[in-house]
């Protein structure tokens, strides 16, 4: 949608974990926004608040409450734990779960990690991607782009296998830099001598 009053675009994101099958939807992202931010937010941990802290007259002992039934015992009993525990907003429940299931693509890292964008426009048999820049905000990757109601962007590791992302201007000839292409190239010409 359009802010009139900031006199700027925020995007709905659709993020595309094809490895794990998993699609996330990020809502009202400004245009300002850089995808390493964006994958920041989703696959690396926040850090938690700090704990609140003890007043004087709250003694030492203050994490020990009084027995009593409607004592604050009870009342931190019901609200998840004691003095000690830390509260997780419950809209954050949600992102957590989605961050533990994304931990594989957490564990390589921001810096292995590609982003594509499928070309619209293409026949159904040769689709390409545009490689996007991590570092470029969602305005400056989207612009003189095609972009169907919102932007779905597939987010790969190095690691894996990138034929299946083949780039605009790119021919489908296999690339040369696959392990396995270079192991069968190989195999042939010790066969040939």
């Amino acid at each position: 949608y359009f802010d009139a009053r900031r006199k700027r675009i925020a995007w709905r994101v659709e993020l595309v974990f094809d490895r794990l099958g998993i699609r996330q939807v990020e809502t009202a992202v400004p245009e300002t926004t850089t995808l390493r931010s964006i994958l920041a937010n989703l696959l690396l941990p926040k850090p938690m608040a700090p704990d609140p802290p003890v007043a004087a007259s709250d003694g030492l002992l203050s994490h020990i409450a009084p027995q009593t039934p409607g004592g604050p015992a009870a009342s931190s009993l019901k609200s998840g734990g004691g003095a000690k525990s830390r509260t997780i907003p419950p809209e954050d429940g949600q992102r957590l779960v989605l961050r533990h299931r994304l931990r594989s693509y957490a564990r390589e890292g921001l810096q292995d990690l590609l982003v594509f964008m499928a070309v619209h426009r293409r026949p159904a048999n040769d689709s390409r991607f545009h490689a996007l820049d991590l570092d470029a905000s969602i305005g400056e990757t989207l612009r003189s782009r095609v972009v169907l109601e919102f932007p779905t962007l597939h987010i790969v590791c190095k690691s894996e296998c990138l034929e299946a992302y083949p780039l605009l201007g790119e021919n489908l000839v296999c690339s040369t830099s696959s392990p396995a292409v270079e192991r069968a190239e190989m195999a042939a010409s010790a066969e040939g001598e």
